[in-house]
């Protein structure tokens, strides 16, 4: 997050050369299938929550490199939220499902970490503030950029609330 701020603020033009791109391959299913049985192992599931998240899998869209768990990402997104999901008989898990689990669960954390709080002394960014920009950057992905690549040199300077402007300078 500093990092990235920084680049903003510092110099955006330079970013790119301060700030490492890693890229994430797609999971393959023996991957996907792996990565969910350590998990299960793991949280010491017994073989029916096995056959519950199993069945879950199979809800979830697509197939191959398609199938929204073959993104690492989402398929720990996927690990977070199966509790919500695995005792109810009549969970329909579907992408939007997935995400809208996760987050809430997101808003959540970031609304009880203490740097979050509100107030001058140990405010690192207001939660209203932190929360418009994070929408701001959503919105401009999902309807200028269309795609989850991009360098902080791309990002409108008027998405940034003030508030975080004058905390970086």
């Amino acid at each position: 997050e500093v990092k990235v701020l920084s680049s903003l603020f510092d110099d955006p033009s330079a970013a790119d050369q301060r700030l490492e791109l890693t890229e994430v391959g797609f999971f393959g299913r023996e991957d996907v299938d792996r990565y969910l049985a350590n998990f299960m192992d793991a949280r010491g599931f017994d073989v029916s929550k096995h056959q519950k998240i199993a069945d879950l899998v199979r809800l979830m869209p697509g197939t191959g490199e398609d199938n929204i768990l073959s993104r690492p990402v989402q398929l720990s997104m996927f690990t977070q939220v199966i509790d919500e999901f695995i005792d109810d008989e009549g969970a329909q898990l579907t992408r939007y499902k997935l995400y809208e689990s996760f987050v809430y669960r997101f808003i959540v954390r970031e609304r009880n970490k203490e740097a979050r709080a509100l107030g001058p002394e140990n405010a690192v960014i207001g939660r209203d503030s932190r929360a418009r920009f994070m929408q701001n950057a959503a919105w401009w992905i999902l309807n200028t950029k269309k795609e989850n690549r991009f360098s902080p040199a791309e990002l409108n300077p008027n998405m940034i609330p003030n508030e975080i402007k004058q905390r970086h300078g």
